[in-house]
């Protein structure tokens, strides 16, 4: 036990000898020499100048430390500054007695005022690339990597960090008011709060200790980051560079966060996020992403993959429900709409820069589909597909408004122009359904089939119309109509067709057939007919998608003698914008010469409108006349032109004749009625 004893006291004799020669040497060193020694050791180092032109404070202890004030540290040659880093004054204090082994502990490191600048040049080079001198290179090469260090505790004040991109110009600032990293349990714990692009933000947590992080092997990772109201929280590990980590993020509106993305957010929120991020090579993935915002539910797998010539998306997505409420508006002030535009179909650009950005490939299936508290688009799906600037959507299916909907669009940017191809099919769509819904009215039953097959080229949806090629069509069986739509449909259309209706509510349709032939922009009718039990109205003519232009015409029959007198033709005229409607004087004549055939020959009076089959309770033989006619046939068979008109009075006779010269002034009287002249 004695000899035990006197080894302890002869241990802590060395001890306290060597700590005691220690702080005679280090009391009695060259502070200038020690300035020397650190300035041309970081000159062989990195071949950089640091100058440490404050003053050199050292305390000797068993924990030796030194203060430094107006460090400064050199950028690359080619820098935006002269300096790559300056500080106020930083403070070291490292344990003595670990030195003695060759560890370098160091207790407590400060920096203050740091003013650190990270950029590239031109071709991507970072001012971080240090040229070291040759000696410097070859000691290390000789010496291995060196002792690291270890550091209990390093404090950040007033700080500053700036990254400039040289190919960009694009500048990122972060600032540190206060921040601390501690070692403690085989993590470093961080604390810290700051701004970043003016925005403030806080942040806590721990990683894995310097010697994790060197060594290579997987580093835990917990950090929560607080900025703009929203918190942002990772957990997991970093294995050989990449992340396996799961991730969530809570905020009130992603608009609170415009500032850190430098553009307007739309206001989307409050929202709930999560997922696990991972990566293989240039690739990551967000696998069981999750995320509800407002009312709206959004889950599946996200993947972007960042080695090819554009960042490629991926995603397969499903959401039970998403409200455009919800997605709100990108904040800032919105463009007012050109109320002194004659147009109606917009000349804004499309987005072809955005889609030549990136490449994607997405699937996306929605239950329901809220556009407005009135319009909701049921069991959505739809695959899209972005590559080399062109967009393709093929296929996508819904419901709405009780029919089902099918189709496919492409945007082709190609050399010489870009081209836009639109196909749907819309079967037993319920426009009496729709009519309820949106208020027009509750007394109009029925259901129409539609068939769309487009195609144009241009880089606004004007400049599309311009060009466009293809046909519509329209088709509708049984229904009824309210004797009041068409009034509320098109102003001065229900004047002309109002009488027509019997003054009933509302009149059973046996049909409806609209077909148009569109080429080089100028949509021409194949067919325009409505078949009701009372009256049929059929239509020919021209919308001219280039200038808008619209040049309608339409004729009227009835079935009902006390009506024939009213079925008076019209022509609807003007623009999309501002449509018109008018009489057809032609047309006039025409409906006066049936009231004439009504008393003397009613088959020859309404022989003109006979082909049409309309006006009657049978009803459909017009819309199937229509349907299988050849454009030329429907034109004659629909619309009788002047001459055919002159042929019905001739073949009548000469009381016909007379019958119309007596009715004329009723017939001018009725228009004058119906449209407010005096």
């Amino acid at each position: 036990m004695k000899a035990l004893k006197w080894v302890g006291m002869g241990l802590a004799a060395l001890v306290i000898g060597t700590a005691a020669i220690g702080y005679v040497l280090l009391a009695r060193f060259d502070v200038e020499q020690m300035r020397a020694l650190i300035q041309d050791g970081a000159k062989d180092a990195t071949g950089r100048d640091l100058v440490l032109a404050g003053d050199i404070d050292l305390a000797i202890s068993l924990h030796p430390s030194i203060e430094v004030t107006d460090v400064r540290f050199g950028n690359a040659s080619w820098g935006s500054r002269p300096d790559m880093a300056t500080l106020a004054g930083f403070a070291l204090e490292v344990s003595a007695i670990p030195l003695l082994s060759g560890e370098i502990k160091v207790n407590r490191l400060v920096l203050d005022g740091a003013d650190v600048l990270l950029e590239t040049d031109a071709e991507g080079i970072g001012n971080w690339s240090f040229a070291p001198s040759d000696s410097a290179a070859t000691g290390a090469s000789e010496g291995g990597a060196g002792t690291i260090p270890r550091i209990d505790e390093l404090m950040l004040r007033d700080s500053k960090l700036t990254y400039r991109d040289g190919r960009t110009g694009h500048v990122m600032e972060l600032w540190l008011n206060e921040a601390s990293i501690r070692q403690i349990d085989g993590f470093l714990t961080i604390a810290g709060d700051g701004a970043y692009g003016g925005t403030p933000f806080t942040i806590s947590g721990k990683v894995g200790d310097l010697a994790a992080l060197l060594s290579g092997a997987p580093i835990p990772l917990e950090i929560e980051l607080g900025v703009a109201g929203a918190v942002f929280k990772a957990s997991g590990r970093i294995v050989d560079a990449k992340p396996d980590l799961d991730i969530a993020a809570t905020g009130a509106s992603l608009a609170d966060l415009s500032a850190l993305s430098g553009s307007p957010l739309p206001m989307i929120g409050p929202y709930d996020v999560k997922g696990h991020l991972g990566a293989d090579g240039d690739a990551f993935t967000v696998a069981g992403f999750a995320a509800r915002f407002g009312g709206s539910d959004l889950a599946g797998d996200l993947g972007i993959a960042l080695g090819g010539e554009r960042p490629r998306f991926t995603a397969s997505l499903t959401a039970t429900t998403i409200d455009l409420a919800d997605l709100g508006t990108a904040g800032g002030d919105q463009a007012a709409p050109d109320v002194t535009s004659p147009y109606v179909i917009l000349d804004t650009p499309l987005p072809l820069d955005a889609l030549a950005a990136f490449d994607a490939d997405l699937t996306v299936a929605v239950g329901a589909l809220e556009i407005d508290d009135k319009t909701t688009v049921n069991d959505l799906a739809m695959t899209l597909t972005v590559a080399g600037g062109s967009l393709s959507v093929d296929p996508f299916t819904a419901r709405y408004g009780g029919g089902t909907i099918a189709g496919s669009l492409a945007l082709d940017v190609g050399a010489e122009a870009t081209r836009l191809t639109f196909k749907t099919t819309v079967d037993d769509l319920d426009y009496g359904q729709l009519a309820k819904t949106y208020g027009v009215t509750d007394k109009v039953a029925g259901t129409v089939d539609i068939a769309i097959d487009l195609a144009g080229a241009g880089t606004t949806p004007r400049a599309i119309a311009r060009t466009l090629d293809g046909r519509t069509e329209i088709t509708g069986d049984k229904g009824t109509i309210d004797n009041q739509l068409l009034a509320v449909v098109a102003v001065g259309l229900g004047d002309v067709m109002g009488p027509l209706f019997g003054g009933k509510d509302e009149t059973p349709l046996n049909c409806i057939v609209s077909r148009f032939a569109i080429a080089g922009g100028v949509a021409t009718s194949d067919a325009q007919v409505i078949d009701a039990r009372t009256f049929a109205v059929a239509g020919t003519g021209t919308i001219d998608l280039r200038d808008e232009t619209l040049n309608m015409q339409f004729d009227t029959s009835s079935s009902q003698t006390a009506l024939v007198s009213l079925a008076i033709p019209f022509n609807v005229g003007g623009t999309l914008k501002n449509p018109s409607v008018t009489p057809d004087p032609a047309g006039a004549a025409l409906a006066a010469a049936k009231i004439a055939g009504t008393a003397f020959n009613p088959l020859a009076a309404l022989g003109a409108m006979a082909a049409l089959g309309g006006g009657g309770e049978s009803g459909g033989n017009a819309c199937a006349a229509a349907i299988e006619s050849q454009p030329a046939a429907v034109k004659s068979s629909v619309i009788p032109s002047v001459e055919e008109a002159e042929a019905v009075i001739e073949d009548v006779g000469g009381e016909v004749g007379e019958a119309v010269e007596g009715v004329a002034g009723g017939v001018a009287e009725g228009l004058n009625n119906l449209f407010g002249s005096d």
